[in-house]
């Protein structure tokens, strides 16, 4: 039988770490909560990760938004 060098583990193989230190978490949504949170991000001109960020950097509030109780409170008057 023939040894075959493809895939398996190699040295110097894989993602190098980036040295960033960085907790992942996994959030469920309604869509309709989801969806507001692309709609405030993009009017940032944000990604959802970057504009979450922000939001926990200025205590729950960002511009016109504001984090209640949990619960978005989304001061825009359109």
């Amino acid at each position: 039988m023939s040894e075959d060098r493809r895939g398996g583990a190699r040295p110097g193989s894989g993602r190098k770490p980036t040295g960033a230190k960085t907790k992942h978490y996994t959030v469920n949504l309604p869509i309709e909560e989801a969806e507001l949170l692309e709609k405030h991000a993009a009017e940032r001109g944000m990604s959802v990760n970057k504009y979450l960020r922000e939001l926990i950097r200025q205590g729950g509030q960002y511009g016109n938004v504001h984090i209640v109780g949990g619960f978005v409170d989304d001061q825009n008057t359109d």
